[in-house]
C-alpha cells in the first residue's frame, strides 16, 4: 500500500552547544496535515556510510546550513517517525492497562500482600483463585514453588498450620518471578514520547484505599497542546473520561483540517460555471473554469491592469504549506511560506504575461486541479518598459475547500458565538473555492533577449485568440 506520508522542508533550531546543531521537520499526511513533528541531529539521524565504511551521507556540521534529503533519508526519518507512533500506541496500552488496575483492585492480588513487609495476608487465601497474577507467575507456579502446598495449605492430603513456612515460600515464588524476563519495546535512541503522553513513573505499592485517594487528588492527564493526529482520546484516565461526552462533537474528518489565515482569499468558480454531469460519472470536472478564473486573477496582478489588486495580495491565494519555485536557465530557486512566497513574487512585479496555451486536469482524487500555462513574459526593469523577454512554461496545483465540512464548522463555531471570516464565507456561497498548494515558473532564457523601451512603443493592445475549449 502506497505510503501517504511524506517529510517536511528542515527548520534550524537553537539548541545547546553540547547537543550539537539541530532541525526541526514536520511529517505530513498527504502534503496537507501535520501528524507529528520532531527533532533531527546526529544522534537521531546518524551519518550513512556504505559497506566498506565510505561516507554516504551526514547532517551539516553548523545550524546555518539546511540538511538535503534524498530518497534514502527521507525513508529513514519515515521509520523513526513509525517508531514514535509505535511507541506511542504501547505507552497508551500501558496506561490503559493501570488505569483498569486502579478501577479493579479485586482482579490483582494487592489484597493478599503486605505493602510493608511483602508477607502474605493471614486471610488472603483466595488469592489463589480466579485470573490474578503477579509478574506474569500464575498461582498453579507458586504451588508448586511451595513444595505441592496451596495457598490453603493443603498439600498431598495433609494439613500444614506453619504460616511462617507458607509466607517464606509465597515471598520466594514472588521473588523469582520478578527475575523473569518480560517483553520490552526497544525504540530508535531518540525516539521519545511528546511530552504529556508518556506512561506515569511507577510508585512503590501502597495500600488500596491510599493509592485510589491520590489518584482521585491529583489525576494525570496528558497536555493537550502537544497531541497529535494519531493520538486517541482514550488516553483519558477514566476519572476524566466524562470530559469526552461534555464537549460538543464534530465530524471526524473536522479535526484533520488546517484552517486557512483569516486573510485568506480564493479562487472561486461559481456554481453556474459548472459543466453538466456526464453519464456514468458522479459528478463533472471543474478543471476548465478553475483554470478560466486563475488565470484571469493571477497575472493581473503583474503587469497593474487591475488597480483594486495589489501585488502584495496574491500571498493570501496560497496555502499555509504551500510551494513555490521560479527556474531561469540553469538557476532555480524553492521557497516555502508567506515571506520566502512574498518576496519571490515580488521579485517579477511588473512583468507582462502573454498566455498561449493552457492544459487543465483533475487530479487523481477529482478534486484538486493540476493546470499548465504556457507563453511569453515581458520583465520588468527597474520599473521602467524595458526588460527580457522570454517563452515561460507554468506549472500550478490547486487545492479545494471542502465546502461540506466547512459548512459544519461554521456550525459549530455559530453555537459558539463566533464567526468564520467573510472572504470565506463569500466564497462557499458563490460555488467552490480554491487555493494554490504549488506553484512552479520556469522562464526559458535560451530565447530571451534584451528589449529597450523608445518613446513611440507602444503597450500590447490585442491579446492572441484564448485556446479552443477553455474561454
Amino acid at each position: 500500500m502506497e505510503d501517504r506520508h511524506t517529510v517536511s522542508e528542515p527548520r534550524p533550531v537553537e539548541k545547546n552547544a553540547k547537543d550539537g546543531p539541530s532541525w526541526e521537520v514536520d511529517i505530513l499526511r498527504d502534503d496537507t496535515v501535520i501528524v507529528d513533528t520532531f527533532l533531527l541531529n546526529s544522534g537521531v539521524l546518524p551519518p550513512r556510510i556504505n559497506k566498506r565504511g565510505k561516507l554516504l551521507w551526514k547532517l551539516p556540521d553548523t545550524g546555518d546550513k539546511l540538511p538535503s534529503f534524498g530518497s534514502e533519508d527521507r525513508r529513514r526519518i519515515l521509520d523513526i517517525f513509525r517508531e514514535r507512533k509505535k511507541k506511542r500506541k504501547q505507552e497508551k496500552k500501558k496506561l490503559n492497562y493501570s488505569s483498569s488496575l486502579d478501577e479493579n483492585p479485586e482482579n490483582g492480588e494487592s489484597e493478599c500482600i503486605d505493602s510493608s513487609s511483602g508477607s502474605l495476608d493471614e486471610k488472603g487465601g483466595n488469592c489463589g483463585r480466579g485470573d490474578g497474577k503477579e509478574n506474569g507467575e500464575s498461582t498453579g507456579n507458586l504451588s508448586e514453588e511451595c513444595g505441592g502446598r496451596d495457598f490453603y495449605g493443603n498439600g498431598k492430603g495433609q494439613q500444614h498450620n506453619d504460616n511462617n513456612d507458607l509466607a517464606d515460600c509465597g515471598r520466594r515464588a514472588i521473588r523469582d518471578s520478578s527475575k523473569e524476563p518480560q517483553h520490552t519495546y526497544h525504540p530508535l535512541p531518540s525516539s521519545l514520547p511528546p511530552p504529556g503522553l508518556g506512561a506515569p513513573p511507577r510508585q512503590p505499592f501502597q495500600g488500596i484505599g491510599q493509592h485510589q485517594s491520590q489518584y482521585h487528588s491529583v489525576p494525570s492527564a496528558p497536555d493537550p497542546s502537544h497531541m497529535n493526529l494519531d493520538d486517541s482520546p482514550e488516553i483519558l484516565p477514566p476519572s476524566q473520561s466524562h470530559l469526552l461526552h461534555d464537549r460538543p462533537s464534530l465530524p471526524s474528518k473536522i479535526s484533520q483540517i488546517q484552517l486557512p489565515q483569516s486573510d485568506s482569499l480564493f479562487i472561486t468558480v461559481p456554481r453556474y460555471e459548472r459543466p453538466e454531469c456526464i453519464s456514468g460519472q458522479p459528478k463533472s470536472s471543474l478543471a476548465v473554469p478553475a483554470a478560466r478564473h486563475f488565470i484571469t486573477k493571477y497575472y493581473s496582478y503583474f503587469d497593474g491592469t487591475s488597480p483594486d489588486a495589489p501585488l502584495g495580495d496574491l500571498i493570501r491565494y496560497y496555502t499555509l504549506k504551500a510551494q513555490k519555485s521560479v527556474s531561469i536557465g540553469g538557476a532555480h530557486s524553492v521557497v516555502t511560506g508567506r515571506v520566502d512566497i512574498a518576496a519571490q513574487i515580488c521579485s517579477l512585479a511588473g512583468t507582462a504575461f502573454v498566455v498561449r496555451g493552457v492544459v487543465a486536469q483533475d487530479t487523481a482524487d477529482g478534486k484538486g486541479v493540476h493546470i499548465l500555462v504556457t507563453g511569453t513574459a515581458r520583465t520588468s526593469l527597474y520599473g521602467s518598459p524595458g526588460g527580457v523577454v522570454a517563452n515561460f512554461a507554468h506549472s500550478i496545483s490547486l487545492v479545494p475547500v471542502d465546502d461540506v465540512l466547512w459548512r459544519e464548522i461554521h456550525g459549530e463555531e455559530s453555537r459558539k458565538g463566533n464567526n468564520i471570516y467573510p472572504a470565506l464565507l463569500e466564497a462557499l456561497e458563490l460555488g467552490f473555492p480554491f487555493q494554490i498548494h504549488n506553484d512552479a515558473l520556469a522562464l526559458l532564457s535560451g530565447d530571451a533577449g534584451t528589449v529597450t523601451s523608445t518613446a513611440t512603443s507602444q503597450p500590447i493592445q490585442q491579446q492572441p485568440p484564448p485556446p479552443p475549449g477553455l474561454f
